[in-house]
């Protein structure tokens, strides 16, 4: 959907620009946002602005620029350059691009919901609780160690986290407009924003994000902003915005599904692509560059030049890819401590054993998958489920499965 519906247009104009879509509030809205400049909640907010500030990494010129003019000056300079009074307008800030902004309409019954959306991910996803790499020291960031090495260190242009200081070098933000075409109680309105932020989580797990600073999936990225605003007056006053009654409904599926669109056309995320092998894995310790090296030793040089041949047909396999969605979810719950130590060895040998049977398309192997994979986890656990993911162990155990499989597909 490009453009509002009758229903909206008579409550928000809309006006679209290649780096900056701004709507215009034309009737009172009761407005909440976690915007470092203007945030909480207001009730004389006239615009809001989604601005592209630089592009997703490489652009130190604009990055400096923004961060110069520091959390108050940058979206006073947006609002100056739009005619608009700062201290009436919310501007949003984000590396993705304006053309591949997101909109969803829901209703049902007299109930109208509007979700419009801005994302990219790929470089700071994480996960709410992942190990911080910056901190806050009177208005300025800092490294802060101990921090995860897998942290990226591209160009982050969100003003969220910009001072006066250097802002963090990390780029992906989502940005949410949450418009709900009924009065809110103002508490409920903090309630249709917590619905919202979990929508948010929401669309995440369906793309299997990985996080960026931990091997565990991502809720977000770490400069996300939102926006959540009602009517400030209306016939409709709702008491309750959570997932048991149909505003929440709305709410969620709204904000979820303009991610959904948003992260599709600006990172070319969808839930096809989520079953490649190392969108899948790769937040354990691996990339396909690096597996690619190391599967060569268990490969015969006729089979390792077949599978550099075919990258795509293996790594996209689908019998492959339901494999290693299992042993994903194993090895969260290893992580998370579920099982046993006992059972670690069974537990892992047994799904590396599947990987290795999808792959040959013959589950008839399976025994002897296991067999030959059971002597390969014991010798790494040495009594701590981290082993596995330390030192290049589970690329290792990764790349001999595989090496399983492909041999004997083509024996």
């Amino acid at each position: 959907m490009s453009v509002l519906s009758a229903f909206w247009a008579q409550y928000l104009s809309w006006h679209p620009g290649p780096k900056l879509n701004r709507i215009h509030l034309n009737v009172p809205f009761l407005v909440y946002s976690s915007l470092p400049e203007n945030g909480g909640q207001l009730d004389h907010i006239t615009d809001i602005i989604n601005h592209q500030a630089c592009e997703g990494s490489g652009h130190e010129e604009q990055h400096q620029l923004v961060s110069s003019l520091g959390l108050s000056g940058y979206p006073r300079h947006i609002c100056m350059q739009q005619g608009l009074q700062p201290d009436k307008s919310l501007v949003l800030s984000t590396a993705a691009g304006m053309s591949y902004t997101s909109i969803v309409e829901k209703k049902i019954e007299n109930i109208q919901v509007l979700a419009i959306t801005t994302a990219g991910v790929h470089g700071n996803a994480g996960r709410a609780g992942d190990e911080a790499n910056w901190i806050e020291v009177q208005g300025k960031y800092t490294p802060f160690t101990p921090h995860s090495s897998t942290t990226s260190t591209q160009v982050n242009c969100s003003v969220s986290y910009t001072s006066e200081g250097q802002a963090p070098p990390q780029p992906g933000t989502i940005n949410t407009l949450l418009f709900i075409g009924a009065q809110l109680l103002p508490g409920v309105l903090g309630q249709a924003f917590m619905t919202a932020v979990e929508a948010k989580a929401a669309a995440m797990q369906l793309l299997a994000v990985p996080s960026k600073a931990s091997r565990f999936l991502a809720t977000g990225t770490g400069t996300d902003q939102l926006v959540v605003a009602s009517l400030a007056q209306d016939q409709s006053v709702y008491t309750s915005a959570g997932k048991h009654v149909l505003l929440g409904q709305l709410t969620g599926q709204a904000v979820s599904e303009s991610i959904l669109e948003a992260l599709k056309w600006q990172n070319g995320l969808y839930p096809e692509m989520a079953r490649h092998l190392f969108h899948i894995l790769g937040r354990f310790g691996t990339n396909e560059e690096a597996f690619l090296q190391r599967v060569q030793r268990y490969l015969s040089p006729a089979h390792y030049a077949l599978m550099r041949a075919n990258p795509k047909s293996l790594f996209y396999d689908p019998a492959l890819a339901g494999a290693a969605t299992a042993l994903a979810a194993v090895c969260d719950r290893l992580l998370a401590g579920t099982f046993p130590p006992p059972a670690w060895s069974r537990i892992l040998a047994a799904q590396w054993a599947s990987l290795s049977s999808a792959l040959a398309q013959d589950y008839a192997l399976f025994n002897q998958f296991y067999i030959e994979m059971e002597v390969v986890c014991i010798s790494l656990l040495n009594n701590s489920i981290e082993s596995i993911f330390n030192y290049g162990n589970f690329e290792d155990m990764l790349a001999r499965s595989i090496a399983l499989g492909w041999s004997h597909k083509w024996i």
